[in-house]
């Protein structure tokens, strides 16, 4: 499981680099990391609410997949994503909705954490959507406020 969290956050980082990535976008996307094993549970439960069934968020597992991803991302910057890179890492993350939307919402939340989202970053999102195969805006959406929020889902 942590190799397709993984590589959903690699794939999420690689779109928000597609235009470069600044200290301060770093540090934006390092905390929004950081939130998602936290938020695991209240994660969890949203997605058994919503129906969306596959693989488990296991946050210890989350947590793990972290330091391979500062390991990685000075690469990132130089990542194009294109068929070929999109088939290799869904051939990784597999069919699982949760891991599809978490890795959709990741690539929203990324990509817009400097304050928009670049010509560049939308064409690479719009490229990371048409390879996942399990993904509803109707599930990812909520999560990119969710992720960026740390607000409980199920308070009002």
């Amino acid at each position: 499981m942590s190799d397709k969290i993984n590589k959903a956050y690699e794939v999420a980082l690689a779109c928000a680099a597609q235009d470069g990535l600044s200290p301060p976008e770093l540090m934006s996307m390092v905390d929004s990391i950081q939130s998602v094993p936290l938020l695991a549970p209240i994660l969890q439960t949203m997605f058994e609410a919503t129906g969306v069934e596959g693989d488990e968020i296991d946050p210890i597992e989350a947590i793990g997949a972290l330091s391979q991803l500062m390991e990685i991302m000075d690469n990132l910057e130089l990542t194009t994503i294109d068929d070929a890179y999109m088939e290799d890492a869904t051939s990784v993350m597999g069919e699982s909705a949760a891991i599809n939307n978490l890795c959709a919402a990741m690539c929203l939340l990324f990509s817009a954490s400097d304050g928009e989202i670049s010509k560049m970053e939308g064409e690479g999102i719009q490229k990371v959507l048409g390879h996942l195969t399990n993904i509803d805006p109707d599930i990812f959406q909520p999560l990119v406020s969710q992720i960026a929020e740390g607000i409980d889902l199920g308070q009002e």
